[in-house]
């Protein structure tokens, strides 16, 4: 019996773990002198004002104040008289139309020729034209008498001689030969189609730069500079016909075959569509016609 009754008593109830005591916090500590010093470095807040401090507009000292004109020589109130006020006299200016401007680019071009030596016998004289030359091109294109187009075509024929480069007695001299002779004959072609018809046709332009182009060990700038000399060379008909029958497009399609860089191939393959253009609009041009 005392058996049975063990066994219908509830179990015990389980044991509840109790939560650990919380410590308290430490006291807060003194300001330091540091931060007090901090806090006295703010500025602090203006102070806001009451309406009644506020000045009111009614106030005199923000009224208008009156102006007594009678202190002033001049009525300011006064009426336009035209009867009474003197008009001078129109100013007639001339019509600048019919004047004959100077052309300050044009004298300074023909003083840079006259005062470049006539003889390169020396090195000095070789250097001292190379500096004309390249004052010769800053001042182009610009209308030319015909004796200045004749001695610039000479220039030319000088600049895009390779011997005559290797002839500078100074290293870097021989490079500012070769870009001054380019660079002149670039700018010589941008000065009309008249200009460059006879450039081409007394020197030969187009040959030259293409043999200037092809000499052994030439920079890639220079052989660019080339190519845009030529484009310039290449922009009116009559140049354009006449490289044409010198088998122009053959050399330049030659070119591009041979082993050239990306730069030098690009600017050769826009020279061979500029003149497929042309080729295409002549054969259209003559089938309308």
């Amino acid at each position: 019996e005392a058996e049975g009754e063990g066994e219908g008593e509830p179990p015990p109830p389980p044991a509840v773990a109790t939560p650990p005591a919380l410590t308290p916090p430490p006291p807060a500590l003194p300001p330091t002198p540091q931060a007090e010093d901090h806090s006295l470095d703010v500025e602090p807040f203006e102070p806001i004002l009451s309406d009644e401090e506020i000045a009111d507009d009614s106030d005199p000292q923000f009224q208008d104040m009156d102006y007594d004109f009678s202190e002033y020589p001049d009525d300011p109130l006064k009426t336009f008289n035209p009867y009474t006020c003197e008009l001078p006299a129109l100013l007639h200016l001339s019509d600048p139309a019919n004047e004959l401007l100077p052309n300050v680019a044009a004298s300074r071009i023909s003083e840079v020729l006259r005062s470049a030596p006539t003889e390169r016998t020396t090195g000095a004289h070789k250097e001292a034209w190379v500096h004309s030359v390249e004052q010769l091109v800053t001042l182009l294109p610009c209308q030319l008498t015909d004796e200045c187009v004749d001695q610039m075509i000479s220039w030319v024929e000088v600049g895009l001689d390779f011997s005559e480069a290797l002839s500078q007695p100074q290293p870097g001299y021989k490079l500012r030969h070769i870009k001054a002779g380019v660079r002149l004959a670039e700018a010589i072609c941008r000065c009309g189609e008249r200009v460059t018809e006879r450039l081409v046709a007394a020197v030969d332009v187009h040959q030259r730069l293409l043999d200037l182009f092809h000499q052994e060990y030439m920079a890639l700038s220079i052989k660019l500079m080339i190519l845009r000399s030529l484009d310039a060379a290449l922009r009116y008909r009559s140049a354009v016909e006449r490289f044409l029958r010198a088998q122009g497009y053959r050399k330049l399609v030659e070119m591009v075959r041979g082993r050239q860089l990306a730069r030098v191939q690009f600017a050769i393959t826009s020279l061979l569509r500029k003149l497929n253009v042309y080729e295409v609009l002549n054969k259209l041009n003559r089938s309308v016609g």
